[in-house]
């Protein structure tokens, strides 16, 4: 047998021997329909209507039933119980945490069921040396060592992972993120470690191997513009929309292919791109202003004191523009815009007739 199945078999062992700590029909129902995840499992409603009793009274039974079952695995008396354990303790040994879903596939393989994962959170709910994050609107269904904290101990650790990430302001590296952290007296012992408690945090995403809030577009792109803003990042230099495009497509980010012309679309039409170059874009946030060759150069003129030198002129446009040379040369000939002080010397146009 693969050890997927024979983990399975085990985990399903611990399952039923755990829910012999109650005797009742009824409450062995419960636990098993309210004790997955809360995505899975059935509602107070459902299960009160089809035990016959009010919702309220699923919930006392709940309530109960797993206090009673907790005491019961905790008893040691349970070798089924011991064997999951010692399975799932192994798979936590290096990150000590682990999302529930992630921890099913590398127990059951790929084709783990719904059921097998509800059936470890069961026994994350009941188990002395296990610690369930239950699934909600800040973290992923988790299960933790006991040994390395309570839930609660271990929710606040992942809060202010995630504090200190909104601190930074950038998305950053695992190995960044790891260095940082240290500084800041949150270190960890090992980066899977790490992983694994960024992984259970609902607030934080990863793109391209790099972390930030689940907010920032960086990291978690939720429209074209944000995938756009998102690819720029990652290659941190002005790209051609076809790249751009090339790019979106080959990290899977839609179903359907984006095209070149959609792509140049959003780029036009969003504050965050600057064309510097004939289908060039770069973000704005690196400096690049909005702006033609001739606005450029106007803006340096004045900046300069109105007067600047050919070459300095050049350098000042190549610094925001990849544009050719006599792309530069051919607007400082507009003689509306631009005057010639010297042989080499150019200035604004308004500004050497307020001179004359």
């Amino acid at each position: 047998m693969q050890p997927e199945g024979e983990n399975r078999e085990i985990v399903a062992r611990a399952v039923d021997s755990v829910l012999k700590g109650t005797d009742q029909q009824r409450e062995r129902d419960v636990a098993r329909k309210r004790g997955g995840l809360k995505v899975d499992r059935a509602t107070l409603d459902e299960v009160g209507r089809e035990l016959g009793v009010t919702r309220e009274r699923v919930r006392q039974i709940e309530k109960s039933v797993f206090v009673r079952l907790k005491l019961y695995a905790e008893s040691g008396k349970l070798e089924a119980l011991a064997a999951a354990e010692k399975v799932i303790l192994r798979e936590l040994t290096q990150t000590r945490i682990m999302q529930v879903e992630k921890l099913a596939t590398k127990m059951f393989g790929q084709k783990c069921s719904r059921k097998d994962v509800s059936a470890l959170v069961l026994l994350a709910r009941v188990s002395g040396k296990l610690t369930l994050i239950d699934n909600n609107d800040k973290y992923f269904a988790s299960i933790a060592l006991a040994e390395s904290g309570t839930s609660r101990e271990w929710t606040a650790h992942i809060d202010a992972v995630a504090t200190a990430i909104a601190k930074y302001g950038k998305p950053l590296t695992l190995a960044e993120l790891d260095k940082q952290l240290d500084k800041d007296n949150l270190g960890f012992q090992h980066p899977d470690h790490l992983e694994a408690v960024l992984e259970s945090s609902r607030l934080v995403a990863e793109f391209n191997g790099v972390w930030g809030l689940a907010k920032w577009p960086e990291v978690n792109p939720r429209n074209i513009r944000d995938k756009i803003f998102a690819v720029l990042s990652k290659l941190n230099e002005p790209t051609h929309f076809n790249t751009i495009a090339e790019q979106i497509n080959s990290d899977k980010f839609n179903k359907k292919p984006a095209t070149p012309q959609a792509i140049h679309n959003e780029l036009i039409r969003d504050d965050r791109f600057v064309l510097v170059g004939r289908g060039i874009y770069a973000l704005a946030d690196w400096g690049f202003k909005k702006g033609t060759v001739t606005d450029v150069i106007k803006q340096a003129l004045k900046e300069s004191g109105g007067e600047m030198h050919r070459d300095d002129i050049l350098e000042a446009v190549l610094r925001v523009r990849q544009v050719k040379t006599t792309t530069v040369t051919l607007a400082l000939q507009n003689r509306s815009d631009f005057v010639k002080l010297g042989k080499t010397l150019y200035g604004l146009a308004e500004a050497g007739s307020a001179k004359k």
